[in-house]
């Protein structure tokens, strides 16, 4: 009896009926965690401003890890794309590119662009262009100038065989040498050399002969240097 008047006194409720205080949950706050940057490339070549020639052989390079299925890509300064500077990238970190040529359809149609303001866009070939794609500086592309330091011999048969020499710069692929600037007058080119500073070529048969100046065209520049004769003989 005493101990009952107790309980009943002091309100003492039995130990599973006793609900525990609740919890006020935290303000909430943003706390999603910040995702890891996923591996990139980035260019070392070509930089931001740089100049580089139409024609010449120009390495490009990046940092960071490719794979069998990207592409370089060409584009202007505004994102415009002109073409395929190669289709497959390979696994290397580096690109040897004729600076200005490109391919149209993965490595069909190549063409060389015009000079301007462009840069070199990393893509998946599978899945296309992405804002995620790692991209270079912006460059220039500029044209060719040819000049002319010599010529020998000073004269060669129209046997379609004898070769004749010029030395100079800016020799590049599709540089045609016109005799008195006609191209009913084309010497036939035999050989260009890497580095745009030797042009050989010989006379065909269809050129008479006579005395003629030789005119050196490609598609950026033409010139005529003093001195620039070349006699064709039979």
């Amino acid at each position: 009896t005493a101990i009952k008047s107790i309980s009943c006194s002091t309100n003492i409720q039995s130990p599973s009926t006793v609900t525990p205080p609740t919890a006020t949950p935290p303000a909430e706050t943003n706390t999603t965690p910040s995702q890891a940057p996923s591996a990139q490339l980035f260019f070392t070549a070509p930089r931001t401003a740089e100049s580089i020639t139409i024609g010449k052989t120009y390495r490009i390079a990046w940092d960071g890890s490719s794979n069998l299925d990207k592409s370089l890509i060409l584009e202007t300064n505004d994102g415009v794309t002109q073409g395929y500077v190669t289709y497959y990238l390979g696994t290397t970190n580096t690109h040897d590119w004729e600076a200005g040529k490109i391919s149209k359809s993965g490595g069909d149609e190549d063409v060389f662009v015009p000079p301007g303001d462009y840069r070199i866009r990393i893509q998946s070939r599978t899945l296309g262009r992405s804002n995620s794609d790692p991209a270079s500086g912006v460059f220039s592309l500029g044209a060719p100038e040819i000049s002319v330091n010599g010529i020998l011999p000073a004269s060669i048969p129209n046997d379609g065989k004898t070769a004749g020499v010029a030395y100079g710069s800016g020799f590049v692929k599709g540089t045609a040498i016109y005799l008195n600037g006609g191209r009913e007058n084309a010497l036939d080119i035999l050989y260009i050399s890497p580095d745009g500073k030797v042009i050989v070529y010989r006379a065909p048969a269809t050129i008479a002969p006579s005395i003629y100046t030789m005119v050196f065209k490609n598609k950026y520049g033409t010139v005529s240097p003093n001195g620039s004769t070349l006699v064709i003989t039979n």
